[in-house]
């Protein structure tokens, strides 16, 4: 009882100063969840499915029921990560400001939807870009082969396909640690012995595809790892190999397709590699009319790609696969101990040999000490009787 008289007052004064930030600083309703779905049909015209969206302010999480089609940020992006979008939805509620940190980004779109205000940014470079893999990952079909084991990624949640073999095995959106920096791209990370294929139909072709591709900063350091092969193909036809390096950084690709311009396209995006182990691949790619040879923004710094030549990569392979069969034709070869195949077989019976000898030299020597010892031992003297010499015991 004695401490009531310090805990009422305590109560007083807390409830007075919420009272008075109610009134100073009132809490806003909720926006409600007819003007979220306007916003949705607003933008639905637009094919906006794969565009990122940022809502202002950060505490209105009430976006989070909604977009389920878009990568969405609530508040300011704490990367440059979202400079991979040609265009990027902004939503403003209970009054936020314009942001002010997208640079190089023009407005070309502004509307008022009920409580919510709607805002779209597009990068200049967009002008050129037919088609954006990376924001239509939706639109392409994954799956996970392995001669006629084809395993199908059906299932789409967070921007991403994924397949029913391991968690990491998945393609997708996903930010990925680039030069000490986190960037977007299109997570490809190959299983062992198996080929992760992204497939998209009906793509428009212009003069070029362009993108590129890279490890991330922790699959980049790694040495004496095999390589993540990269393929291109378009209607089936493979048009470029490539192959990623132990270098951090991404690496510019450029493919001519003038031959398919203004027609529709099936374009297909492989990756594999011998072993699986910290493979972080990832990649981008636009169809696009500008002409050949343009930097595409914003990867202006990107390294050229280490292109493989499929023409040279098979001849290279067939001469390998002519000379081995040669060796094993010729009866004179690697008398001398050249033929790696047997060279095991050669060194183990060299090293069982080599034992035997020196057990055999070990043995030797042992006798000739038990010898030496026998000789330089004086003779024993006459052992009396009842001693340890009668082998009965007791007198004679």
């Amino acid at each position: 009882m004695r401490n009531l008289r310090y805990i009422l007052p305590g109560i007083t004064a807390l409830a007075f100063v919420y009272a008075l930030l109610t009134v100073l600083w009132p809490v806003p309703d909720p926006v409600p969840a007819e003007s979220w779905k306007a916003v949705e049909k607003l933008m639905s015209p637009h094919r906006p499915s794969g565009d990122l969206v940022i809502v202002h302010p950060s505490w209105e999480d009430g976006a989070l029921l909604h977009f389920k089609k878009n990568f969405l940020i609530l508040g300011r992006p704490n990367t440059d990560s979202y400079t991979v979008y040609p265009r990027i939805w902004v939503v403003l509620a209970h009054g936020a400001p314009e942001p002010g940190y997208l640079d190089g980004f023009h407005l070309d779109f502004r509307e008022k939807v009920g409580d919510l205000e709607v805002l779209r940014y597009v990068h200049p470079d967009a002008k050129h870009v037919l088609f954006d893999f990376f924001t239509h990952i939706e639109d392409g079909r994954v799956t996970s082969v392995r001669d006629d084991d084809v395993k199908e990624c059906n299932e789409f949640n967070l921007m991403r396909w994924w397949c029913p073999t391991k968690e990491w095995n998945h393609v997708g959106q996903r930010s990925v640690s680039i030069q000490k920096t986190w960037q977007s791209g299109i997570w490809m990370h190959p299983l062992s012995s198996r080929i992760t294929r992204l497939e998209y139909k009906n793509v428009p072709m212009g003069k070029r595809l362009a993108g590129e591709y890279a490890l991330s900063d922790k699959a980049a350091d790694l040495k004496n790892i095999p390589p993540v092969v990269f393929r291109v193909l378009i209607n089936g036809e493979t048009v470029a190999i490539y192959e990623s390096e132990a270098v951090p950084g991404w690496h510019a690709f450029e493919i001519d397709t003038r031959r398919w311009e203004n027609h529709k396209a099936t374009v297909t995006f492989e990756g594999t590699s011998k072993k699986d182990n910290m493979r972080h691949f990832c990649f981008l790619a636009q169809t696009r009319t500008d002409e050949l040879g343009i930097p595409r923004v914003p990867k202006r710094n990107a390294l050229p790609a280490i292109e493989v030549d499929p023409e040279r990569k098979e001849t290279k392979k067939r001469d390998e696969k002519q000379k081995r069969q040669k060796d094993t034709d010729d009866p004179d070869k690697d008398k001398d101990g050249d033929d790696r195949k047997n060279q095991w077989k050669r060194n183990l019976e060299r090293r069982l040999k080599d034992h035997k000898t020196r057990r055999e030299a070990n043995k030797a020597r042992r006798e000739k000490q038990r010898e030496n010892r026998k000789k330089s031992k004086p003779k024993a003297s006459p052992t009396p009787s009842g001693g340890r010499g009668n082998k009965k015991g007791g007198k004679p």
